[in-house]
């Protein structure tokens, strides 16, 4: 005889597990990096993710860069798009189109390391899309007693 209970419940946790896992660790990579921003570059300046579009699928989260944290009419610059499926790894970087609606995946990340390593791409290259906001919320400060370096 099935046990539609216990077969529910493992399945389940493998699921919000999973999901979870993923979750927990691109919070963390982000907020890593936030940090090593405003250690680096000034304490206004942020790296954060909000959710762009969540189904039964899954969740895609928009990474963003945040010229000022304070300021809410601050210009605030898309990294990436992240999509954390509903069971977790892998995940998969790319492009949202809120027009569209359309999720445009560039690769495929399968664990904590490889997440880290995505992004220490970004740090990495000087023509990347984190660098290149960086480099204008510098340029764009308001003092130049302000520049960090």
């Amino acid at each position: 005889m099935v046990d539609f209970n216990a077969l529910l419940k493992k399945t389940l946790s493998i699921v919000s597990e999973g999901y979870e896992r993923a979750f927990n660790d691109l919070e963390t990579v982000v907020d890593k990096l936030s940090t090593a921003i405003k250690e680096n570059a000034g304490g206004d300046f942020a790296l954060a993710m909000s959710t762009a579009r969540s189904d039964v699928k899954g969740t895609i989260f928009r990474i963003y860069f945040d010229t000022n944290v304070d300021d809410p009419e601050a210009d605030v610059i898309t990294i990436v798009h992240i999509m954390i499926p509903s069971i977790g790894y892998p995940i998969y970087p790319g492009v949202y189109n809120y027009k569209s609606d359309a999720f445009n995946y560039e690769g495929k990340i399968d664990d904590f390391e490889e997440l880290e390593q995505y992004f220490k791409g970004f740090l990495e290259s000087p023509e990347s899309t984190f660098i290149q906001a960086l480099g204008f919320a510098i340029r764009n400060l308001t003092g130049k007693d302000d520049i960090p370096f």
